[in-house]
């Protein structure tokens, strides 16, 4: 054949998969890293006012952060001192504690970004890198790697929303019958 398939070289039939998949991440992550920073036409919104857009967006839907003492509070309600709840009270302190960061996080450079591109403060090479990754509609790599991949910033987003209020629901209304994994 003129394609060895991946059981020749003792592999799983899913690596061939992998591979393409990898392939083709990499093509298209080539293909975003050339195209064009500058908006060449007249009248158009530029790359900065579509990122302001993208971020009022955000910060309009971003979900509150998380009150130490309600949360601790809610935990008490429901039975962190007792031996049968008490592994999912430690998992959802965790979760919360988790969600916490990835929320000052999405607000600190959501915040900071739109003071730099306005010229209040100095655009960073952490913020050029969220400016990039949010005009590329992606999840910015700071924000990946205090929470959880994902393909695009849409889905990361929805799923962070979904994930708070699933958080906060859990504190004030009791467990949940399911479980969202990140």
């Amino acid at each position: 054949p003129l394609i060895d398939s991946p059981e020749v070289f003792g592999l799983n039939a899913n690596a061939d998969l992998t591979y393409r998949t990898n392939e083709t991440t990499a093509v298209l992550g080539a293909v975003l890293a050339v195209q064009p920073r500058e908006s060449g036409n007249a009248g158009g919104m530029t790359r900065e006012d579509a990122v302001l857009a993208t971020i009022a967006e955000l910060l309009g839907k971003l979900p509150d952060a998380f009150v130490k003492s309600r949360v601790k509070g809610c935990l008490a309600k429901l039975g962190v001192s007792n031996p049968l709840t008490s592994p999912l009270c430690i998992f959802l302190a965790q979760e919360i504690d988790r969600m916490q960061i990835v929320i000052q996080n999405v607000h600190k450079d959501l915040t900071n970004l739109q003071l730099a591109i306005e010229g209040a403060i100095i655009m960073s090479s952490h913020l050029s890198n969220v400016l990039d990754s949010l005009f590329d509609a992606q999840v910015p790599d700071a924000w990946a790697a205090v929470s959880w991949p994902s393909s695009t910033l849409g889905f990361w987003f929805a799923d962070f929303v979904a994930r708070a209020q699933q958080l906060n629901s859990w504190l004030s209304d009791g467990r949940p019958r399911v479980f969202w994994l990140g």
